[in-house]
């Protein structure tokens, strides 16, 4: 188990012992921001945020105190990839690409850092948040100035005699995050917040292991097939891409929400709402 799963775990933890069954307020929110894709084809982190394309979201938060609050959230993510953009020469002239949407729905639990210091609520809150998500998406790649769906073709062998099944479309995911919240008003509020997901698939890029001979590939599943899996003609079993590493993906968002039911001050920088910053049950 990795120290990110920890991670989630030990927030999961502080949730059930800060928990008190008295909910203080409602919220919708609406995101827009970027969101981008970490995995076999690309090189850094530079090339990750290269990479960033529009994505949005819709959210429904239910506030059970100062310090924690669980979400509901749907969102809509665009992330691509391109071997060309790579300063390597060996993943140059691999060359893959593909682009995906991503349909993801997820719950998340936030935790209000200040909750732990004070029971009334700040106006300004930073926050740790993190969750489980279930996601759906559609690998294509560019070939002859056409997108062409990646699946189908088992670019790796999938579906062939002795090797692997087809791979799912849908996954899901561990997210974890943080972000920071403003009120403006009584009733509404922005936010920043930064996502990132580890999958549990290795294929939102259609990557995950090794390169299947050019001509069985032409001969079993077309000429496009064999193209897109093994354009370099390597050697039958020649790594294509690393299967230990599981693809990731991020989002940078902007929040307005409306809140229901929050009871705010702006006498200093305080917002009334019961508090709690200690275990009762």
């Amino acid at each position: 188990m990795g120290v990110r799963h920890y991670y989630f775990y030990i927030f999961i933890f502080n949730l059930l012992c800060c928990f008190r069954a008295e909910a203080q307020s409602v919220a919708v929110g609406l995101s827009l921001g970027v969101g981008n894709y970490s995995g076999d084809l690309t090189e850094n982190v530079a090339n990750v945020v290269k990479q960033s394309h529009p994505a949005g979201g819709i959210h429904l938060r239910y506030d059970f105190s100062n310090m924690i609050s669980l979400l509901a959230q749907y969102s809509y993510l665009n992330v691509s990839a391109d071997d060309k953009l790579a300063k390597a020469q060996w993943q140059q002239d691999r060359g893959l690409n593909f682009k995906s949407v991503i349909h993801e729905f997820c719950i998340l639990g936030q935790l209000n850092i200040m909750g732990f210091f004070t029971e009334i609520p700040m106006r300004n809150n930073f926050y740790l948040t993190t969750g489980i998500g279930f996601f759906r998406f559609n690998p294509k790649a560019l070939y002859q100035g056409n997108w062409i769906e990646l699946k189908p073709l088992g670019t790796e062998g999938q579906g062939l005699a002795g090797m692997p099944d087809p791979y799912k479309l849908s996954a899901i995911n561990l997210a974890f995050g943080f972000g920071h919240r403003y009120f403006l008003s009584s009733n509404l509020s922005i936010a920043i917040e930064y996502l990132t997901r580890q999958t549990r698939t290795d294929y939102l890029d259609d990557a995950s292991t090794n390169y299947v001979d050019y001509e069985t590939l032409k001969a079993q599943r077309g000429e496009i097939a064999a193209e897109l899996g093994n354009k370099i003609r390597a050697p039958h079993g020649w790594k294509r891409a690393e299967f230990n590493n599981r693809d990731w993906y991020n989002s940078l968002m902007f929040t307005v929400a409306y809140h229901f039911g929050a009871d705010v001050s702006f006498k200093g920088i305080r917002i009334k709402k019961q508090g709690i910053n200690c275990p009762k049950f």
